[in-house]
């Protein structure tokens, strides 16, 4: 079964262009290159090339998604060094771009959902960061995932937003 991609800019029909390959990084070293399908908008007037990258990966992130998302739910324990080889920098500003898109992109997600459910949502849910995103991702139809960034960047294309994580 063929999968069909829109333009996230002008939702007009995209075709395929070619396969692009990616490295990744990851600790087990067990995927060095990931082929990604790039697309071209057949809008004459948009004529953007968008890529589709799998799940497991962030847009301009180079290590996996399970590392990133390890790294910033356990930010101060000393196993972070064991989830990842990357360095301490590099995991500082993975915890702070989190933090920083987390408020918007959670709002957009209770916009999505409003919009999809026709219903209003708890605004006086206290959990914070990854526990609050997965709550509201439970809320969604379900789609198979490897992250809950992972997911979260899913949605947030489907319903047409150029944020990410």
């Amino acid at each position: 079964m063929a999968t069909i991609f829109y333009c996230p800019i002008c939702c007009v029909l995209t075709h395929f262009n070619q396969w692009k390959p990616r490295s990744s990084w990851s600790s087990d070293s067990l995927i060095p290159t990931i082929p990604q399908l790039q697309v071209l908008c057949t809008n004459p007037a948009c004529k953007r090339t968008h890529v589709i990258i799998p799940d497991f990966l962030n847009p301009y992130k180079r290590y996996v998604g399970v590392e990133i998302e390890a790294s910033i739910e356990q930010p101060k324990k000393a196993e972070t060094s064991t989830i990842t080889e990357a360095e301490e920098s590099t995991i500082r500003r993975w915890i702070r771009q989190f933090s920083e898109r987390l408020p918007e992109i959670l709002n957009v997600m209770v916009r999505l959902l409003m919009i999809e459910y026709e219903n209003m949502l708890s605004l006086l849910d206290c959990s914070q960061g990854l526990a609050r995103l997965r709550r509201l991702l439970e809320l969604f139809r379900y789609r198979k995932r490897s992250t809950v960034l992972g997911i979260a960047n899913l949605e947030l294309f489907y319903g047409g937003s150029l944020l990410y994580f």
